[in-house]
């Protein structure tokens, strides 16, 4: 019974996905670039948003449609987030475009 347990709870984990990390400078900005990344549970349909390795927005995509919309901020700058999910022949990704100050920053793909 242990041993299934185990295999449970490992089967769980198993199931977060991460994006790269992509680098994006603010306009007008002069400091180093920013770290954007983030991950999805496939689970949960949650969603977290990082920036210089802080978590800056959280949600969770709708089960109905696998898509939401987030925001947060970052050093005064206005962060949204819009999250869709990618039907492919054998599997599906969500995907999630960054804006920053309403400017795109980079989409996130899991």
């Amino acid at each position: 019974m242990k041993k299934l347990i185990i295999l449970f709870i490992l089967s769980f984990m198993g199931c977060a996905a991460t994006a790269p990390t992509s680098n994006y400078r603010p306009r007008g900005s002069n400091e180093n670039a920013w770290a954007i990344s983030g991950s999805y549970n496939e689970l949960t349909g949650g969603v977290i948003i990082t920036v210089n390795g802080q978590p800056i927005i959280k949600g969770h995509v709708s089960m109905w449609n696998y898509a939401g919309e987030f925001s947060g901020n970052y050093k005064g700058k206005q962060i949204s987030v819009s999250c869709r999910s990618i039907m492919g022949i054998l599997s599906t990704n969500e995907e999630c475009t960054v804006f920053i100050d309403n400017e795109r920053a980079t989409t996130l793909r899991f």
